[in-house]
């Protein structure tokens, strides 16, 4: 018997599902008596009689029976079709007795067309000075759900948040999201001025078949984050069934996610929460157009649940002697999270944990690349400290270099005060590859250079009087073809994905034309979003973040 076979409203409980539920209690009761019967050890089995098991059999057959005659309530677990699945031995009628309309996929258009529908979703967008949007990947995740009722005829109310708003604030209106909303769904969307009250019931009774109407930023109303049932009434008030596909708010209780779905039936999951929930977001991910950022989101979820949101916290991690040449402790604030979810300029300390995660996934372990690459601290030597103690970065620089005893390639992400560039340094050839994500040469740096080369000189000098040097050779500065900025994304993530890069190719020497040779001449935002997604996904596992 199919699911959609059952008339769940009118289901009672039939003998078979009874019995179905005797067989969990039976199932019980078996693998508990296994369990004591293996408990006890084979010599306390006599003569080969068996009258010990037969003893456990007959008592078993009792328990059992007095068990089938009680009435005792579902365990919790039986109450969740998510968890239900997971359970192999519960008999199928129960969970189609359950299986009511939990995905937008099950609406067709007899359950849609010219109905409203108050649809929950993520567009918390990073947005520049000028109010553009920097990142769309969360507008892009939720057009599947929206063509979806749309091409069904249903009048879709859009509900979202933008950042944290209190109360009324301008530069988190969600105004600059419509015309790429509009853009990605090929059609017009309506604005409303707030997400409640009379001006809004207008704008909903005026939706005709197929349109979008996007609500003000719900957290305006401070109700929302309160889960206010009043508010929650008000916003139910304006469609007849409930859609949530916001996957970075849906564990929140509030009016818009939980209060609503109370007054609202059907209330059931869009295509993003369906695609997240079945564990099939692999196939998600593959999908450019409908990239989900699973480990951001879940990274966000963690950050604003734990004591960073609600009491300035900060995270410690230690990175060990054979990253950098000394141990040191990176300090990670809420502010270093915030530039990495919304594509920002990234601090150091954000640069080093994904230095630190290269070590841990590629290298520890990994002699030979342990003693091909080696780091270079961007927090000992950069561009503030060069001007004000040279001499110090200097020492540092020659010390690294010294500690090599065969061709090392020492990787520094330098941070120019607003801007990072790439230095892969190999000071016993005395070639150092400059790589950067704009088009610039070494000269606009000519501190950093000049630091490059005097440190390299000194190095030549000290190794000269330790190991003789078989050639003399001119410091060689190559600068490497590189995918350029081009799509508004930070360029700290463009560090991090030439380190990986070179990594991977585990090459002393740098082909001028590396990218190009291996088809990465330009990043695709999917590339740089991957970074993002490793970096967040460490975080999570290093358990940096807990609640």
């Amino acid at each position: 018997m199919e699911i959609s076979t059952i008339n769940t409203a009118n289901l009672k409980e039939t003998a078979f599902e009874r019995e179905g539920f005797n067989t969990w209690k039976s199932h019980c009761v078996l693998r508990l008596g296994f369990r004591v019967f293996l408990f006890f050890p084979r010599s306390q089995r006599i003569g080969g009689r068996f009258w010990f098991e037969w003893t456990c059999i007959a008592t078993l057959w009792v328990i059992y029976s007095s068990f089938l005659s009680i009435n005792i309530p579902e365990p919790s677990f039986l109450q969740s079709v998510s968890e239900l699945r997971s359970q192999p031995s519960i008999i199928c009628v129960k969970l189609k007795k359950m299986a009511t309309k939990r995905s937008v996929g099950t609406l067709k258009e007899a359950d849609l067309k010219g109905k409203r529908v108050f649809v929950r979703v993520d567009l918390n967008v990073p947005l520049d000075d000028n109010l553009n949007i920097t990142d769309d990947t969360r507008i892009r995740a939720a057009i599947p759900t929206i063509k979806y009722l749309t091409g069904y005829g249903a009048k879709v109310i859009l509900s979202s948040h933008l950042g944290r708003p209190k109360g009324v604030t301008p530069k988190y209106s969600l105004k600059p999201l419509v015309p790429r909303l509009s853009e990605l769904l090929g059609s017009e969307v309506t604005i409303a001025g707030d997400s409640i009250g009379e001006e809004v019931e207008k704008l909903v009774a005026q939706i005709p078949e197929g349109g979008v109407l996007l609500l003000e930023n719900v957290r305006f109303h401070k109700e929302e984050e309160k889960n206010d049932p009043e508010f929650a009434k008000k916003l139910a008030s304006l469609a007849d069934l409930y859609v949530n596909d916001a996957f970075g708010t849906a564990h929140r209780a509030h009016a818009s996610t939980e209060g609503v779905a109370k007054y609202l039936k059907p209330s059931v999951a869009g295509f993003l929460m369906q695609k997240l929930d079945e564990g099939s977001s692999s196939d998600f991910f593959a999908k450019k157009s409908a990239f989900v950022p699973r480990y951001q989101i879940s990274l966000e979820t963690l950050v604003d649940s734990s004591d960073m949101a609600t009491a300035g916290a900060i995270r410690l991690l230690d990175m060990e002697e054979d990253i950098f040449g000394y141990s040191c402790t990176e300090t990670i604030g809420k502010e270093d999270l915030e530039h990495i979810f919304r594509h920002q300029e990234l601090g150091v300390g954000v640069i080093h944990t994904y230095i630190r995660f290269l070590y841990d996934n590629f290298m520890r372990g990994n002699d030979q690349l342990s003693n091909r690459f080696r780091f270079v601290s961007s927090s000992l030597v950069n561009k503030a400290l060069i001007c004000r103690e040279p001499d110090s970065c200097r020492e540092y620089l020659v010390k690294r270099f010294m500690a090599s005893s065969t061709n090392n390639l020492y990787l520094w992400p330098y941070n120019s005060g607003c801007h990072w560039l790439l230095l892969a340094i190999d000071p016993l050839k005395e070639v150092v590859y400059f790589l950067n994500s704009i088009d610039g040469e070494w000269t606009n740096y000519p501190d950093m250079k000049q630091l490059v080369d005097t440190s390299i000189k000194v190095f030549r000098s000290q190794r000269q009087a330790r190991v003789p040097r078989t050639k003399s050779s001119n410091i060689t500065w190559i600068k490497v073809q590189c995918p350029l900025q081009r799509n508004g994304i930070d360029c700290g993530y463009f560090v991090m994905r030439f380190m990986r890069e070179i990594i991977n190719m585990n090459q002393i020497e740098i082909p001028i034309t590396y990218f190009d040779e291996y088809k990465c001449a330009h990043y695709t935002r999917l590339q740089l979003e991957q970074i993002k997604e490793e970096l967040c996904q460490y975080f999570i596992e290093k358990r940096l973040i807990s609640i």
